[in-house]
């Protein structure tokens, strides 16, 4: 396995043994960013759709890491599916392209963060 990104969002993805429900967040961990989404559809085990949310930034606090966003649900947004392999890694099947790896998916948890360093 090739480590990429913060540490913290790989530990992340790999500590999520929540099973899925429609309205559980989602947090798609990037190199150390991260996006917010929600369930929207369980398929089966192994497969759900979900949608980015809608978020605002509501402290004060600059371009800082402490950071705190208020989350709305996005009904007009795209939806992706995701897939569990068998690995109980969550990725993302992009149209007729293949499988896209370079996000992680933690299940049960929905944040945004922008890394102020970059």
């Amino acid at each position: 396995m090739q480590w990429y990104g913060s540490l913290q969002n790989r530990i992340e993805e790999q500590s999520s043994g929540l099973k899925p429900e429609v309205g559980m967040g989602v947090t798609e961990t990037l190199w150390s960013d991260r996006e917010p989404y929600e369930i929207t559809e369980v398929i089966d085990d192994r497969h759900i759709k979900i949608r980015r949310m809608r978020y605002k930034r509501i402290d004060n606090n600059g371009f800082s890491e402490c950071q705190e966003y208020e989350y709305m649900s996005n009904p007009d947004g795209y939806e992706y599916t995701l897939y569990k392999t068998k690995q109980g890694r969550w990725v993302r099947r992009v149209g007729t392209r293949g499988v896209d790896n370079s996000s992680g998916w933690i299940i049960g948890r929905m944040e945004k963060y922008e890394d102020p360093s970059f």
